[in-house]
């Protein structure tokens, strides 16, 4: 039998029989059953441009007039029983396996297609490329087993270089899985350990990927989508603020000493905590000013620019030990998580304790003001009248204190008063160099002694944590290192050194 009459032997098979799936014939099933398959080279490994359609189930009989399926593109169509053969529509047919290599896999994390009458401009929407890379590898589909969900919310991005590739893993090196055009759009997740790529999820076809931020010598490739386009490389910190990225966010905070890494700015000059509370990223807010952001500053520069911070506002007055309204406050805390309410409660306590010393100070200093005279004649110059506030302000505090000390004497405060003078240190759990890290101090930071061990080289301290005020030890001579920590004089009421009968 010819080769021609043997294709049109099968040729009236197919019309007679059909092509059934699940006994229903292919030409009776709704497009949107069709399925979405990658056109895959990874195993393969052709030299060759794409995989050749074919006229009808057979690897001999090629359809010499249509363009190859281009490695790395997507097709759409439905598997025969066998699931050897992909028919993309009468007399076009894809192999599913090439000398027993897959080089059709289905992609089942796709977007269902629409319906549509069209079926020639369905096929050739089928076939569109996802462009050509330049790179050492074939295009591969991402094997790992990963979720969206299991990465969390995504935030949007776009393309600004002309071309970028999506590849397998955070590295220049790693194949490529697709690339993306200027002005195409992206969701992104996480970054890597060198912060400079990003997972990604790729709308189309739903593949995971990573994206290169900046390329060392193209310079930007993708950005946030509605922020302005600016060359300088993005600050990871800032964004995962801004995106509400705790995990990521606590990551980058840990990494660097207590209060280095929330001097960090993005491209507005904004800190981190000026970026989540803009967001409203209410989780974020904790532990950026849990590792050492000034959230008073931060809330009174979101205020001169006209920012409506809501919930943001009431969480950050709080953790500035001012005196937000206690049940707006209390709807913010009962929001949080509980590790992220536990830090906010236990930093907001121990914040309005050190301030209302302060906070007095001003209150009688404005109602000392009501009496300065309001006319021009009768007012003095402005260095004149703060005088006169202070002035009032100072007696006013003076006879406090002096009723005060008739009443009760003072109870000194306990504890001699240390300054780190090494770069960091940590306060432990218990009086030895293995013991469970509390948090940290850096250099120049103070903090009171309350008792010391039996080696005399460990001393007690009480601090903040997440968990609320715990007690702790701080070491103060290392062997090696040397001097860790030294007394200084104390700045309290009370004047020079307290030291309790322990010490």
């Amino acid at each position: 039998m010819s080769r021609f009459a043997a294709w049109a032997k099968k040729q009236q098979e197919d019309q007679a029989e059909g092509l059934v799936l699940a006994g229903i014939p292919i030409e009776s099933l709704p497009k949107r059953q069709l399925e979405p398959f990658l056109v895959d080279n990874s195993l393969l490994a052709s030299h060759s441009a794409g995989l050749r359609y074919r006229s009808a189930r057979d690897l001999v009989d090629k359809n010499q007039a249509l363009k190859s399926a281009r490695w790395g593109s997507v097709v759409w169509g439905v598997l025969d029983e066998d699931g050897q053969w992909l028919k993309l529509k009468a007399g076009r047919y894809l192999p599913v396996y090439i000398g027993g290599i897959q080089v059709l896999k289905v992609l089942p994390s796709a977007p269902p297609r629409e319906d549509s009458d069209d079926e020639d401009r369905q096929i050739a929407e089928n076939e569109t490329r996802l462009g050509t890379l330049k790179v050492p590898s074939m295009f591969r589909p991402v094997t790992e087993d990963a979720s969206v969900e299991a990465l969390g919310h995504g935030a949007l991005y776009h393309v600004v270089a002309e071309r970028v590739a999506v590849r397998e893993g955070p590295s220049l090196g790693a194949a490529a899985v697709s690339s993306l055009r200027r002005g195409a759009d992206v969701e992104v997740f996480g970054w890597d350990d060198s912060r400079l790529w990003r997972r990604c999820r790729e709308q189309r076809t739903g593949l995971l990927g990573w994206l290169l931020l900046d390329h060392p010598d193209i310079g930007a490739l993708i950005r946030p989508k509605g922020c302005p386009i600016c060359s300088r490389p993005l600050e990871p910190l800032c964004a995962a603020a801004g995106e509400g990225r705790v995990e990521d966010l606590r990551r980058f905070l840990s990494a660097e000493p207590y209060g280095v890494a929330v001097a960090a700015r993005d491209i507005q000059g904004r800190g981190p905590l000026e970026v989540a509370a803009a967001a409203g990223h209410l989780d974020c807010i904790v532990w950026i000013v849990e590792a050492g952001a000034d959230a008073a500053e931060a809330l009174d520069k979101c205020r001169d620019r006209g920012e409506s911070l809501a919930q943001a506002a009431v969480l950050l007055a709080a953790l500035a030990g001012r005196s937000p309204d206690q049940a707006a406050l209390r709807a913010v805390l009962a929001g949080l998580a509980p590790q992220e309410r536990h830090a906010a409660e236990a930093m907001a306590t121990a914040r309005r304790r050190g301030v209302m010393a302060k906070d007095d100070l001003l209150e009688a200093m404005e109602e000392a003001a009501t009496d300065v005279p309001d006319s021009p004649q009768l007012r003095p110059e402005l260095p004149g009248a703060l005088g006169a506030v202070a002035a009032a302000a100072e007696e006013r505090l003076q006879a406090t204190e002096a009723t005060e000390a008739t009443e009760a004497p003072k109870v000194p405060k306990l504890g001699v008063l240390y300054e780190v003078v090494y770069d960091a240190i940590w306060i432990r759990r218990e009086p030895n160099a293995k013991g469970d890290k509390l948090t940290k101090r850096v250099k120049n930071d103070r903090l009171r002694v309350l008792g010391l061990d039996e080696t005399q080289n460990w001393g007690k301290v009480h601090v903040n944590v997440r968990e609320g005020e715990l007690e702790g030890w701080v070491m103060l001579h290392h062997e090696e290192l040397g001097e860790l920590i030294r007394t200084c004089v104390d700045d309290d009421d009370e004047g020079g050194l307290l030291k309790p009968a322990s010490l």
